[in-house]
């Protein structure tokens, strides 16, 4: 309910009215020249990207002075192009249904006008590089033809030095000499009319492009005069700035290239004068000066027709005369014989090889010419199907989006908690993620923050994590006297309440349990001792971890008792003396003694004399060994158990020092119960 509330109350204080106008583009594409195809067109997915790249999103930003920056400007429109469609379909989410329409129009217009841009640029890029291989394929025929004459001349000595041939054969020599310089001739006079052609040509494109830009210039007089007598901002206003911008397209069109022929000026013509007759006077291209330069265009278009015409009768001529040459040559190398077989070899391959030079030279010329009429094509790639008015624009509001977001965030931000929550609870803890890390079984979490007081109560220490840590020891070490040794991954040894807790368990299962302190009193704090307490059911294990002192000895018990060091050091005989009885019946413990451990004493025989002994007397013994900063004595130990039991708090994971412990005790096989946290 607080999320729905919350949504309702975004939507209905931040919502605002939209208005979403569509249109639609239709791509007719281009009137293709017959011959080579030069020119693929994008696909319209591509234009989808051109419309809204970063350049054309300014042009969009800077018209209509808008503060979203350019490359934020596609998030508010969308383009869908129908598959097996020539159709652009564009819609434009925003504010106000005016400006709405009117950007999406804009921008339509900036497509249209992009698509043939990009087409002129990249075909007169194409035309750059065909032009370059023209001049060479040119260079190339006319050095075949230079040695196509050299070899002709050699034939003709070769024929007349050695007096084989006779009068007819020399008349035929000079038929086919004299078919080559006619064809000669006439090729030379076809390049020339072409070279006039191409003068003509550039004749025409200059004084087209002269007489368009000057009405266009004329045309922007008139229109702003007549837009000073309005008032800035006023209707009539915005429709003469309408003209006059239009015009101004018009004359960067022009200035690309625009085509030179006379149709496309006509054409050119007639849209000039429908698009300033609402405001200008269209007798502006009807004057004298008008019509003198569109009739010294006709002349030089009139012109080049006539020269264009003129080639035709001289192709046919070249084709004549070299057929003949052809017929006078076949017929000369049968009256030589083979004297002149070299001579006529080395004419017919230059010949063939003109031909080939002459064919690809012509290849070339077809693709630079259709490239020229696809750079001077002025049908624009894409026509406005359906523009965007009022009546393709959709008022709505953006209050049932707010709404929905809303929602969806405050309800997110309520589940956040609970969520976190729930995975905090399903993740593993560090001393669960480092068993698992060396595939060690956890056998109870959270058990050693139980057993830091010393003054816990019967009811409390033999609970059920104790039981079934007896259990899981019972289970692993399944032969009876079988020895387990505790060791700490970290600084503090393992709680003496946890240790008399878990000796008092096996006790109470019939089990003969001795306690053995193994802790070096030098390199660590002691951790058991053994005061008698009668006020209390129950064994007393104390450390001075725990900040109390074993109590005085009385004079009752004042003989000295024996400990671990003291037999290690050879001070005591038997294991005997060593046995201290406990408050809790079928427990022993043997002390570390008040003397330091002698050097490598958890290596020495009388540790396994000890151990030995042990195992004949009781069930189980649980020797409490050396941390991990002893890892040398916890192996030795290991190495004589049956069983190791680690234990570990999250702090003591965080030294390097506990997953060395861990890892040497895996490589040397010792036999790991699991992890007490």
């Amino acid at each position: 309910m607080a999320a729905l509330a919350a949504a309702y109350w975004g939507a209905t204080s931040f919502g605002s009215p939209t208005a979403e106008a569509t249109a639609q583009l239709i791509y007719k594409g281009l009137p293709m020249p017959p011959g080579p195809r030069v020119y693929e067109p994008p696909t319209l997915t591509t234009y989808r990207e051109i419309a809204f790249s970063n350049p054309l999103m300014q042009k969009v930003t800077d018209h209509f002075g808008l503060a979203v920056p350019a490359s934020e400007m596609p998030k508010f429109y969308e383009c869908a192009v129908t598959q097996n469609s020539s159709i652009l379909r564009f819609s434009i989410n925003w504010g106000d249904e005016q400006d709405a329409i009117a950007i999406l129009n804009y921008t339509l217009g900036l497509l249209i006008d992009q698509a043939r841009t990009d087409r002129v640029s990249l075909l007169r890029a194409h035309m750059t590089h065909y032009q370059q291989q023209q001049a060479a394929a040119q260079q190339e025929a006319v050095r075949t033809l230079e040695q196509l004459h050299a070899a002709r001349q050699r034939e003709a000595e070769e024929m007349s030095s050695g007096n084989l041939v006779n009068s007819m054969h020399n008349s035929t020599v000079q038929l086919a000499i004299a078919s080559q310089a006619a064809m000669d001739g006439k090729r030379v006079e076809m390049m020339g009319i072409d070279e006039q052609v191409a003068e003509l040509d550039t004749r025409i494109f200059e004084l087209t492009n002269q007489l368009m830009l000057q009405l266009i210039g004329t045309a922007k007089n008139e229109i702003e005069n007549k837009g000073a007598r309005y008032t800035q901002g006023s209707r009539r206003w915005e429709e003469v700035q309408s003209v006059r911008e239009a015009l101004d397209d018009m004359a960067d069109r022009i200035a690309d290239g625009h085509p030179s022929d006379r149709s496309s000026y006509s054409e050119w013509k007639a849209e000039f004068v429908q698009l300033i007759s609402p405001e200008v006077d269209p007798g502006l291209v009807a004057t004298d000066d008008v019509r003198t330069q569109e009739a010294l265009i006709r002349q030089t278009t009139e012109g080049r027709a006539a020269l264009a015409l003129s080639r035709i009768p001289i192709t046919k001529q070249v084709e004549l005369f070299e057929q003949q040459r052809l017929k006078y040559e076949q017929n000369a190398v049968k009256l030589a014989g083979s004297v002149t077989a070299t001579a006529a070899n080395d004419v017919l391959d230059l010949e063939a090889k003109l031909q080939r030079t002459q064919s690809k030279l012509a290849g070339i010329e077809s693709q630079l010419e259709n490239m020229r009429q696809l750079v001077e094509c002025d049908t624009p790639e894409f026509e406005v199907f359906i523009p965007a008015s009022e009546d393709t624009t959709e008022l709505g509001s953006n209050k049932k989006k707010l709404f929905v977001l809303i929602f969806a965030l405050a309800s997110v931000l309520m589940a956040t908690p609970i969520v976190g929550y729930e995975a905090l609870q399903q993740r593993d803890a560090p001393v669960t993620a480092f068993a698992n890390r060396f595939s060690i079984p956890v056998i109870a979490e959270r058990m050693l923050k139980n057993f830091q007081t010393p003054s816990l109560s019967r009811e409390v220490a033999v609970d059920d994590d104790v039981r079934m840590l007896a259990l899981r020891i019972q289970q692993t070490v399944g032969k009876p006297n079988g020895v387990i040794m505790f060791t700490s991954l970290g600084e503090t040894p393992p709680p003496v309440a946890l240790i008399s807790s878990l000796a008092e368990c096996l006790a109470n299962r019939e089990e003969r349990v001795l306690l053995i302190d193994a802790v070096d009193p030098v390199r660590n704090n002691s951790l058991l001792a053994v005061t008698p307490s009668a006020g209390r059911g129950d064994m007393l294990l104390l450390g001075e971890s725990q900040g109390q002192e074993p109590e005085e000895p009385t004079p009752e018990n004042s003989s000295p008792r024996f400990g671990l060091s003291d037999f290690l050091s050879r001070e005591c005989e038997g294991v005997q003396s060593l046995i201290q009885p406990t408050l809790c019946p079928g427990v022993d413990l043997i002390s570390r003694g008040n003397a330091a451990f002698p050097r490598e004493a958890m290596a020495s025989s009388c540790m396994t004399e000890l151990l030995n002994h042990c195992r004949h007397a009781y069930t189980k013994v649980l020797v409490v060994g050396p941390g991990a900063s002893s890892l040398a004595d916890v192996e030795m130990l290991a190495a004589r158990s049956d069983g190791v039991v680690l234990t570990a708090d999250d702090d003591s994971l965080k030294s390097p020092r506990a997953a060395t412990a861990v890892r040497e005790l895996v490589e040397l096989q010792a036999p790991l119960i699991g992890i007490v946290s």
